[in-house]
């Protein structure tokens, strides 16, 4: 709302929009039963102390200390011949 009623209007943050709730309702929209993280953590083990481990996420994202590990592209081959680009973490 702000940035369509201000075009000029230069935004360099959106971290104030970042809360405990917002995360949540993320946390709870996402697939708990894929593969292992390459950090070695299940779904079960994150949400084991779920409280914590967004409170702590939601500082890093604030604070600017979180960063997303690189993800490597490979592409596998389709049944049409065509190939499909897979992220591995």
């Amino acid at each position: 709302m702000l940035a369509r009623n201000n075009p000029e209007m230069a935004l360099t943050s959106l971290s104030h929009y970042i809360d405990y709730e917002r995360v949540k309702y993320a946390y709870d929209r996402t697939r708990k039963d894929g593969a292992v993280g390459v950090d070695g953590q299940t779904g079960e083990d994150y949400a084991a102390n779920l409280e914590q481990n967004l409170c702590g996420l939601i500082d890093r994202l604030k604070s600017g200390r979180y960063r997303a590990l690189p993800v490597r592209r490979q592409f596998i081959e389709k049944a049409d011949g065509g190939l499909r680009g897979l992220g591995i973490p």
